[in-house]
């Protein structure tokens, strides 16, 4: 088993962090397209930010008008003495005002994951790998946490070539990326597999 990507893939992500940024033409031509390639490897902006917007003002909205009106009537079905009816008014109110405070939640924790997403792409940078626990630090999550969304984001396209590594370390954004890796990894195993 490899455990450190940098043995893997080469010390790319520290030539990377060690670039001279004088200005060069040859180099504004790499860095171009580099860029562009890099928006292949990412979801444009993904389909949630408009239902995730929607969410949240429908789930405040009608959720705390219903929320409003249901404790005003009952407490006026408290006060006029008809106690059986203010209770039973409470609990037909309790589901939809449920619902909406679960659109209102999906909402506000579908904008964070959103959030997230540009911190992920913003630690990785120019490179096609980084390992979970830096990016953990960068969004000040635990790793089983970026594991768990990581994995939601690729399986919706977020990453559109993404992949985890088997002992979910690291996080690899391109397909060419991973098959290095995977290559690497079966080549250590044979040579493992022979001492």
């Amino acid at each position: 088993m490899i455990t450190c990507i940098d043995e893997v893939l080469g010390q790319g992500r520290q030539e990377d962090r060690m670039a001279n940024n004088d200005y060069n033409p040859v180099n504004d031509m790499k860095k171009k397209k580099a860029k562009k390639q890099k928006a292949e490897l990412y979801a444009e902006k993904p389909a949630s930010v408009p239902i995730s917007i929607g969410l949240i003002v429908l789930g405040a909205v009608i959720g705390g008008s219903l929320l409003i009106f249901t404790v005003s009537a009952f407490i006026g079905a408290l006060i006029g003495g008809d106690n059986i009816q203010g209770v039973a008014f409470l609990v037909i109110m309790i589901f939809p005002i449920f619902l909406c405070s679960k659109m209102l939640s999906e909402g506000i924790q579908t904008l964070g994951r959103l959030k997230r997403f540009g911190i992920y792409k913003d630690t990785l940078g120019t490179t096609e790998f980084c390992k979970i626990e830096e990016l953990a630090v960068a969004v000040q999550k635990t790793t089983k946490f970026v594991v768990k969304e990581l994995s939601f984001m690729i399986e919706k396209e977020w990453f559109c070539e993404g992949h985890l590594d088997k002992q979910k370390t690291c996080l690899f954004v391109s397909n060419n990326a991973y098959q290095k890796y995977e290559l690497l990894e079966s080549r250590h195993a044979v040579e493992t597999g022979m001492n």
